[in-house]
């Protein structure tokens, strides 16, 4: 049994050396064509196998494996999991494409740790890190993941549990979906982390139709639109009591990758994730949802960088334009949330302008907050108005995204304003 195993290991790893050489022929071929942020996404992906790159100076490129280390079976494994999650997030490669890479990487992982020695305990928070990454790659593979806990419990046990390594990586596996509180702020922040620095180029919301032929148990419950899901934490919290159907979308594929997989491993059902742009998903709902549809949802929507002199109100597009905030009008209500004050601002107007009123709340913002604002940021010359009194609220009517855990961790003020159609 351990000399197939060794062999299988063997096999594997010749598999691996084919696939680094191509990806480095493919790395050269982006940097030839100025292609540079692709370029770099592939050498992410190379280094996290333990790959060395030097370039050289006719444009050609050199590599070698790194020196194995005493803990081969184990760095194999983690390496494995980060160039998964590197590829699967990826905006150029399609969700077959990526389930075979993870499913590979993950096959590799588990050779390698059969092959070196079933006893081992991966030292650390390794075995934790790699099934986060395994996570964030939408891995599915369920022995994979508990393999995995089972070194991570067997770790736990040798140390005491007692300390920092212990404590991250009982967050890590929470974040994802292993084991814990899936929705703890901890596990939000590690999930924020990652979501909010992605490996590769982040590619603008297209127009185009859902490429998933989105179906729900219950068409006849309200449904609720999550524009810009991210991982997914808010949506599924909120399907996971089984009153409403959520249709979360993102433009980028590979966190819709990660959020199906963590829903499968936490047992929603009411949720369907989406790869496209916030008017897309609304066009769906108004045309194809036989139910009624309650609200929309806008968290964080990522400000795009602005020109010298200009501010964001001026008119330039983010995800919240005006035919969005028209095509929203399929719903009962939006909600929006920001960290950025003249994003929400700007939200607000755009929301108005096309027919929506605020809604006013409970809990009311009486002061002017300060914290992460493009003004701050860029010392935009702005009308003076702030996000208080009117719809401004303190309280979140919806389930608190990874972003929200991650402001809260750093008292940074969020905000808030639910809108109801004109």
């Amino acid at each position: 049994m351990v000399a197939w195993l060794r062999l299988a290991y063997v096999c594997a790893t010749a598999s691996a050396l084919c696939d680094i050489a191509t990806l480095v022929a493919r790395r050269t071929t982006l940097r030839r064509e100025r292609a540079y942020a692709e370029a770099d996404a592939v050498l992410l992906e190379l280094k996290a196998r333990g790959v060395v790159v030097r370039d050289l100076p006719d444009g050609a490129s050199e590599w070698r494996l790194a020196a194995p280390r005493p803990d081969a079976g184990a760095a194999s494994a983690l390496a494995a999991a980060k160039g998964a999650r590197a590829f699967a997030a990826r905006a150029d490669v399609d969700d077959a494409a990526a389930a075979a890479r993870v499913a590979e990487a993950g096959a590799e992982a588990l050779a390698a740790l059969d092959a070196f020695d079933a006893a081992v305990v991966l030292p650390g928070r390794q075995a934790a890190d790699a099934a986060f990454h395994f996570a964030l790659a939408g891995a599915a593979d369920d022995e994979l993941f508990s393999r995995l806990a089972a070194a991570r419990a067997s770790e736990l046990a040798r140390t005491g549990g007692d300390n920092v390594n212990d404590a991250q990586a009982a967050e890590k596996l929470a974040a994802a979906a292993v084991g814990g509180d899936f929705f703890s702020p901890r596990a939000a922040v590690w999930r924020w982390r990652y979501t909010a620095s992605p490996d590769g180029p982040r590619p603008a919301g297209g127009d185009d139709d859902l490429v998933d032929d989105v179906r729900f148990d219950d068409p006849s419950k309200p449904l609720v639109v999550d524009l810009g899901c991210g991982l997914g934490a808010s949506a599924l919290a909120l399907a996971g009591d089984g009153r409403v159907n959520v249709l979360a979308c993102d433009a980028a594929p590979g966190c819709v990758r990660a959020a199906r997989a963590f829903a499968a491993r936490l047992g929603v059902r009411d949720v369907r994730f989406a790869a496209c742009g916030a008017a897309a998903a609304l066009r769906w709902a108004a045309a194809r949802y036989p139910g009624p549809v309650a609200r929309a949802l806008v968290q964080f929507p990522t400000p795009f960088s602005l020109e010298e002199g200009s501010a964001l109100r001026s008119g330039m597009d983010f995800m919240l334009t005006p035919e969005v905030a028209g095509l929203a009008r399929v719903a009962e209500e939006v909600y929006v949330a920001s960290n950025c004050e003249d994003v929400a601002l700007r939200c607000a107007d755009v929301l108005e302008a096309a027919g929506w009123d605020g809604v006013a709340p409970e809990d009311p913002v009486l002061l002017p907050r300060d914290g992460n604002t493009l003004r701050e940021a860029r010392a935009l010359a702005v009308d003076g108005r702030r996000a208080v009194g009117g719809p401004w609220r303190l309280s979140s009517p919806v389930p608190w995204t990874d972003s929200e855990h991650h402001c809260e961790a750093q008292g940074a003020p969020v905000h808030r304003a639910l809108f109801r159609r004109r």
